[in-house]
């Protein structure tokens, strides 16, 4: 369990970022954050952007883990509702079907429709993101020796948030702090320094807050017929799964 400890009072805060979000915040002026989706944190939200305090270490390569951007594309809204949906129709049926109490047939016949349904729609899924992954790791081979394949924010002196114990961290011994996602101008205007990580040959350079407007994010590619060959699939199972769901 997460112990929450109060306002935070940690003067240097770290967040490791994907290529595509480094992108974003230097279009946008935002520091978003992926709104804690996939991130396997209960306190995950758009009221809880994660920060880790003291070390950079226990995060540096976060940013190159590519399957948590692919887990967040904009394409998978509808997919992600209607596997969550087969989830939470699955899930009180199969509990009932571990007790002493056995399933009505109609109530039976649901459940492994469902549950096929979502077996084999998440089997396709897991599959493609794993896909969408090592192509983009393939490309970043190809990326010029001084090319970052992720980055480091540092932050300084953003007072609020909340601050949570470096025992219970997530990431080791690292002090996390959360701020909600509403922050994210006043984050950005935080920034002390971006490190740029994926650099061969050398300890990840640093560039300060002013060097910024000089950096050029080199995003790695992927195929989009990987992710449009999916959402065909789903296009397919879709009025299954809506006549699941609905009976």
């Amino acid at each position: 369990m997460l112990n929450e400890i109060g306002p935070s009072f940690a003067p240097v805060l770290f967040r490791s970022v994907s290529p595509w979000e480094m992108h974003a915040i230097l279009e946008t002026g935002l520091v978003t954050g992926r709104g804690g989706v996939f991130a396997g944190d209960p306190r995950a939200s758009d009221e809880c952007h994660i920060w880790f305090a003291e070390a950079i270490k226990p995060i540096i390569h976060s940013g190159e883990d590519y399957l948590r951007y692919f887990q967040g594309l904009p394409d998978w809204d509808e997919l992600h509702e209607a596997l969550d949906a087969l989830r939470d129709l699955t899930r009180p049926l199969y509990k009932q079907m571990q007790s002493e109490y056995p399933l009505a047939r109609r109530a039976a016949k649901v459940y492994h429709a469902a549950s096929d349904l979502e077996r084999g729609l998440g089997e396709v899924f897991r599959e493609a993101l794993y896909d969408l992954a090592r192509q983009a790791r393939a490309s970043t081979k190809r990326f010029p020796t001084r090319s970052p394949t992720s980055y480091v924010i540092e932050i300084h002196d953003m007072l609020g948030g909340t601050r949570y114990t470096a025992e219970d961290s997530l990431q080791g011994d690292a002090a996390e702090v959360c701020f909600p996602r509403r922050e994210a101008a006043r984050i950005y205007s935080h920034i002390e320094a971006v490190h740029l990580v994926g650099v061969r040959g050398t300890a990840p350079p640093k560039l300060n807050k002013s060097e910024m407007e000089w950096l050029e994010v080199r995003l790695p590619k992927y195929r989009q017929a990987t992710v449009d060959a999916v959402l065909r699939i789903f296009a397919r199972l879709r009025p299954k799964i809506d006549a699941v769901l609905g009976g």
